[in-house]
């Protein structure tokens, strides 16, 4: 800033003071004064409060030109260089706020309406001295300086570094600041081009309050972000859209002069693209829709609470209206909010599984929400309490399944069992006489399904036959009758004989291991 602001000052000093054989007017002194004040002010290594005491010295004598002036370009010069100690002073105070590590004190505060108070009079006096340039004569040096596009150009840089967010402030007291120096300040109107920069460096204020309050978890803050997100890129796309050069600086100045090109690109630059806005605007109706999708849920979760209050009896209605606005939090939340769409679907599980004792209706909705959850990846969820919740739910009625299964399964074996007692009995006489008795029966009353698996008692070694021991045997015949082939056949009957086969087939072959 203070380079821009250096230029600016020096050329309109020179330029404005008259004809070198000419004495310098009473305007032109004072002026001169306020220059060399703050030329001092800028010093290396210079104290705030002295720095203070000089610009205010500066700020003085320009005023006294100001009075002093006997034409509208004198007057002009004077008011520019104004605008500029105030900019001095805006900048030195802020370097003061950035620097204190106490916010809570009265000279903290007293310092931040200074800051305000400056950034209000540099936009005033810049429209004063662009109203002033614009009343000068034809002939006048005001409209060949080009200084017009230096000082929007301080303007607009100053704004855009003094409206961020301050130490320690909260995003919704900066935008509340924002707002109010929005509002207040009059003369915006004439500079639509600062209006863009405070209606971006707005909507980035609700932006980063709206997350931070949703991290919190303060809703009611998120509303209150998510509300005011839309207004500033609406304002910011009907000033982009009329003119981006402030009217005043355009009559002043050649729009195909390089620094009104230079301004043109700076104000581009620092406020995005038209694009950008329209972008900005699609993520302020996400973020709408994600806080409505949130709130939904925060009521929801009211009714649940209600509903377990009520000591008589389960409110059965108030659970239903809690499953209404969860449903409604699915609504506003797809495609906009995977993980705020997988809470109230996780929610809902709860409903219908610890309220209203449905729970393989509720587990349909626990399995949605954990397969959302898992679309997240690489994030992992396992700490977030809902989906810890939905994952156990899930799991407990898979396993609970598998027991009712299993449970159906055996009833149906001991049916089909009760039909088969004499193979039963059979198989089990031939046990009682040995394994090779067993084996025999096994093979011949109930040969393997697979053509290739049977029984075999011979096998070649160096060319000579030899008797393969019955332990080997009996582990062969396992292999053959073994219960996960049967399952794949899908013959119930078949499957309960062969789980009979290989548990006497088994129970022989321990006693070979065992001995």
């Amino acid at each position: 800033t203070n380079s821009a602001v250096g230029e600016g000052t020096g050329t309109m000093s020179r330029r404005s003071g008259g004809d070198s054989g000419r004495p310098a007017s009473a305007s032109a002194s004072a002026r001169t004064r306020g220059n060399e004040q703050l030329r001092r002010s800028r010093s290396t290594g210079l104290a705030p409060p002295l720095r203070m005491g000089r610009l205010e010295d500066a700020l003085k004598a320009y005023n006294e030109a100001v009075k002093a002036a006997i034409s509208p370009a004198e007057a002009a010069s004077a008011t520019k260089n104004a605008m500029v100690a105030h900019a001095d002073m805006a900048a030195c105070t802020e370097e003061s706020l950035r620097r204190s590590e106490e916010t809570s004190t009265t000279a903290f505060k007293a310092a931040t309406k200074r800051v305000d108070f400056e950034l209000a009079e540099v936009c005033a006096t810049a429209v004063e001295a662009l109203s002033l340039a614009q009343s000068a004569g034809p002939g006048d040096t005001v409209r060949s300086d080009g200084w017009p596009c230096h000082l929007l150009g301080i303007v607009i840089k100053l704004v855009w570094s003094l409206t961020r967010r301050r130490p320690k402030e909260s995003w919704r007291d900066c935008s509340n600041r924002l707002e109010r120096w929005l509002v207040s300040t009059k003369t915006l109107h004439a500079l639509p081009d600062v209006k863009v920069i405070l209606c971006f460096r707005l909507f980035d204020a609700h932006s980063h309050g709206l997350s931070t309050s949703i991290e919190k978890g303060e809703l009611r803050t998120a509303r209150f972000h998510a509300a005011e997100m839309s207004r500033p890129t609406l304002e910011a796309e009907a000033a982009v859209g009329k003119q981006l050069i402030t009217p005043a600086v355009a009559e002043l100045v050649d729009p195909n002069s390089s620094g009104a090109t230079d301004l043109e690109s700076a104000i581009a630059e620092l406020c995005d693209s038209r694009s950008e806005i329209r972008v900005r605007q699609g993520d302020a109706q996400l973020e709408q829709a994600r806080v409505a999708a949130l709130t939904h849920i925060e009521a929801g979760n009211r009714f649940l609470v209600s509903a377990k209050n009520d000591y008589e009896s389960l409110a059965i209605d108030l659970i239903y209206e809690a499953i209404d606005e969860f449903r409604g939090a699915i609504v506003q939340a797809k495609d906009v909010d995977i993980e705020t769409e997988a809470h109230a679907y996780s929610r809902i599980g709860a409903c219908f599984t610890d309220f209203l004792r449905m729970p393989r209706r509720g587990v349909r909705y626990f399995q949605q929400a954990v397969d959302l959850g898992e679309a997240m990846q690489p994030r992992v969820l396992d700490d977030v309490p809902w989906f810890a919740e939905a994952t156990r739910a899930v799991l407990e009625a898979k396993r609970v399944m598998e027991g009712n299964d299993a449970a159906e399964t055996e009833r149906q074996d001991a049916a089909i069992r009760s039909t088969m007692l004499v193979e039963i009995a059979l198989l089990k006489a031939a046990a009682e006489k040995g394994p090779n008795d067993l084996l025999e029966h096994v093979y011949g009353a109930h040969p393997p399904k697979k053509a290739s698996d049977r029984r075999k008692t011979t096998r070649e070694r160096g060319g000579v036959t030899v008797p393969i021991p019955m332990k080997d045997q009996l582990k062969q015949a396992l292999v053959h009758y073994h219960p996960d082939k049967a399952a794949r056949e899908n013959d119930p009957k078949w499957r309960v004989l062969v789980a009979e086969i290989s548990k006497y087939i088994s129970n022989a072959y321990n006693e070979f291991k065992g001995n």
